[in-house]
């Protein structure tokens, strides 16, 4: 299992791709790959705390990460915000959704809050 450390690793790799021009919401037209881009930086951001928190089994997939996320006391204040994210990547990755800038910008703050929380 990754540690703490590889975890933010790859939440700063994910989010300074997010930083880039090609993800600007009000520039680029890659809404759906932004949305997923957040997702999986806000993934490694649990994942980092979960490595804190001395979690030492790795999760076989995105649906016991997110029961995990919903039942531990120190996820509470962001369950709500990861789940939104979770969906929304699933939307923009299986369902073709065509998210607008706003649908964006909605996501970054999910991630942002997220961040707050848990860094």
């Amino acid at each position: 299992m990754p540690t703490a450390n590889e975890h933010y690793d790859k939440y700063c790799h994910n989010k300074n791709l997010l930083s880039s021009e090609l993800f600007d919401p009000n520039k680029a037209k890659n809404h759906d790959w932004a949305i997923t881009i957040s997702f999986y930086s806000a993934l490694h951001i649990v994942e980092k705390k979960c490595a804190e928190l001395g979690q030492t089994h790795h999760f076989k997939g995105h649906l016991e990460r997110n029961n995990f996320v919903l039942r531990v006391k120190d996820f509470k204040p962001i369950a709500a915000k990861y789940h939104t994210l979770y969906n929304q990547s699933r939307r923009a990755r299986y369902d073709c959704v065509d998210f607008s800038k706003d649908d964006v910008k909605e996501v970054f703050n999910l991630l942002s809050d997220i961040e707050h929380e848990l860094l």
